[in-house]
């Protein structure tokens, strides 16, 4: 039996709860603050084993955005599951680091075109660049 991939995130400000919907029909609202307590952040976790500081208090717990441990374990999660079912996903964003580390084919828009696309390894094949340093070249 696979593991459950998340189809959708929705963040409610106002009642400071997360909404995660997966794939096999089930949903889960999840409250800020318990959140903020199983966080992967050092600040819950700590920096090592028997370092792990349990938060009490976190009324008040926002949400911003993703942090780099949050991103880092939410697109894990992403390609694990895109991986296992041999989906595609159509991934927007301004954070190249992230996509280089997930795409096989990728496509560059500049004014609403498309400039540049391709198979990502082929696109750096021969090139000593980044996947944003090539976006640099090709949109200057």
């Amino acid at each position: 039996m696979s593991k459950p991939v998340p189809t959708g995130l929705t963040v409610h400000n106002m009642s400071k709860v997360l909404d995660v919907e997966f794939d096999d029909g089930k949903s889960f609202s999840i409250p800020f603050e318990l959140l903020r307590v199983y966080s992967p952040s050092a600040e819950v976790k700590g920096h090592g084993e028997g370092q792990e500081v349990l938060q009490v208090g976190n009324r008040e717990v926002g949400i911003a955005a993703l942090d780099p441990v949050g991103r880092r374990e939410f697109l894990r999660e992403l390609i694990d599951g895109v991986i296992e079912r041999g989906t595609t996903v159509v991934f927007s964003t301004h954070i190249l680091s992230d996509l280089e580390r997930v795409a096989l084919d990728v496509a560059f828009l500049q004014g609403g075109k498309i400039v540049l696309q391709g198979a990502l390894d082929e696109l750096l094949e021969g090139k000593n660049l980044s996947l944003e340093d090539l976006f640099v070249e090709v949109t200057k």
